[in-house]
């Protein structure tokens, strides 16, 4: 796979969602329901990286969230109230986050690079509703 770096919007929260795995989401933060409405409008995604416990950083110490994360792409929205936006995300593929910057709003950008997805195994029966 080349490594082409290009620009995305990255998502920190305190878990992990791997390529293929279903994430709901309840979107209420300003910088993030302007994210998923510039998504939803360009049909573009953006990468859920883990965010690392306090007072830790990634093995590189450069980021205060894990460097690889996944990119999503969102497969439904539903804005139920003024301010809430539901949403519901697919993992596509790992990224490796390269740098980031943080926008006036606080929304982080991270320049990212595409990385091979792990080798895939067979979901076990028990989590097969978690994915799709």
């Amino acid at each position: 796979m080349p490594m082409n770096t290009y620009p995305l919007p990255l998502f920190p929260l305190s878990l992990v969602i791997c390529p293929g795995g279903l994430l709901p989401l309840r979107i209420f933060e300003v910088r993030y329901l302007d994210m998923v409405r510039n998504c939803l409008r360009n049909k573009s995604s953006f990468a859920v990286v883990t965010v690392m416990p306090e007072g830790e950083a990634d093995p590189q110490g450069n980021f205060p969230f894990a460097n690889i994360g996944t990119l999503v792409d969102i497969v439904d929205a539903d804005v139920t109230t003024v301010g809430l936006m539901m949403i519901r995300c697919v993992g596509q593929r790992r990224v490796r986050v390269d740098s980031y910057t943080q926008q006036k709003d606080g929304l982080l950008i991270g320049e990212v690079n595409d990385i091979p997805n792990d080798l895939e195994l067979p979901i076990p029966e028990d989590l097969q509703m978690t994915s799709i």
